[in-house]
């Protein structure tokens, strides 16, 4: 199911099958393909960090990567051993160890550079330099079976992506040039939620995270998209996800057959909406940044409140009026029908410096002088 956009609000009907709405990520619009409905696509925050003259240092290999980027002069790969690979750049920062930061994409087949064919969120390259300026290592990866990651995408469920970013973290961690002490990890919308598995961490960014079990989650987001419709047409929508979660909870077979790239499999489905992020959230006694966007209709706004009341650590939640659920800010009304104009402009940067002063500040977040 192709999402309502301004030209077409509703989606158009498939033969047995009615396409989800995405759980919440940084959902766009899907390029348009013959005979193919691809759902509101997911890119986030996956890229290679950006470049700078005499201020990267190389990061070797830990785990025996297979599939190291071939670019002239490029840092070689800081992989995790599931098999995802992208190399972390290293800013100057003296003779110290750097801090880092671990960039955790949402929901979809999603490569280093936030992007998958027609679609690019550009959040990780924007969020990457950010970090660097304030002299802190970034490591992004490539989805397990995207991009120059091993495995297989149309296999891979929730919990694989939980594995896969607690192994990079660990890996992060391991690495010589890193303070194991003072590493952040980052994750927009579903990589919120990862993110907040995580264990070993310095501090937690949740940008666009929920705190309500997934399949909550994408029944508020059918209604929030809903109330930007026609009523009628509204009304629809909402019956159709509907049965669409329900035809996922009964789904048994893994993955369907003929899916396409652009889609989640019935097993990520089933296993993030059964996941409940409350009893990992209770677990954070490290500091905790939340942020979701007043305009935001794949994720409830009132979920910073909930996330602050659940983590045991020092916690700062926001809601910026016009921020959106791409992380752009935007004065007009809500809806999806906005989301190609949004993603035409940068991530917002106010969103970029609260982002990265907030881990230069977490306790022994800045690098050591030279």
């Amino acid at each position: 199911m192709r999402p309502p956009t301004a030209d077409d609000s509703l989606p158009p009907r498939r033969p047995n099958a009615d396409a989800p709405l995405l759980p919440p990520t940084g959902n766009s619009l899907p390029p348009r393909r013959p005979n193919a409905d691809a759902p509101l696509l997911p890119p986030t925050g996956n890229s290679l960090p950006p470049r700078r003259p005499n201020a990267d240092a190389p990061l070797p290999s830990l785990t025996g990567d297979s599939h190291p980027p071939r670019r002239p002069n490029a840092d070689a790969p800081l992989p995790p051993p599931t098999g995802n690979s992208r190399p972390c750049g290293l800013p100057a920062a003296g003779d110290g160890r750097c801090p880092a930061a671990l960039l955790i994409n949402g929901s979809g087949p999603l490569d280093r550079d936030s992007a998958m064919p027609g679609i690019a969120l550009g959040l990780g390259p924007a969020l990457a330099e950010a970090l660097q300026a304030n002299g802190i290592a970034v490591l992004r990866y490539d989805k397990r079976g995207v991009g120059e990651s091993d495995g297989d995408y149309l296999r891979t469920g929730f919990h694989d992506e939980r594995r896969d970013a607690q192994a990079a973290l660990d890996a992060l961690k391991a690495h010589p040039a890193i303070d194991p002490e003072r590493v952040v990890v980052v994750g927009h919308s579903t990589g919120a939620v990862v993110a907040a598995t995580l264990t070993g961490a310095a501090g937690y960014v949740l940008l666009a995270g929920s705190a309500q079990p997934g399949e909550q989650v994408m029944a508020w987001q059918s209604t929030r998209i809903a109330a930007t419709l026609p009523r009628l047409l509204g009304a629809l929508l909402i019956r159709r996800q509907a049965r669409e979660r329900e035809r996922v909870r009964r789904s048994t077979l893994d993955p369907p057959p003929r899916v396409p790239r652009s889609r989640l499999t019935d097993r990520w489905l089933r296993e993030y909406m059964a996941y409940d992020p409350a009893p990992a959230l209770a677990a954070i006694d490290r500091p905790v940044l939340a942020i979701t966007g007043g305009k935001d209709i794949q994720v409830d706004p009132a979920d910073v409140a909930r996330i602050g009341t659940l983590v045991n650590g020092p916690f700062t939640g926001e809601v910026p009026s016009d921020l959106t659920h791409l992380l752009r800010t935007d004065p007009g009304r809500p809806g999806l029908g906005r989301y190609r104009a949004q993603l035409a402009r940068p991530v917002d940067a106010g969103l970029l410096d609260r982002v990265s002063t907030w881990i230069a500040d977490v306790p022994g977040g800045r690098p050591a002088a030279a």
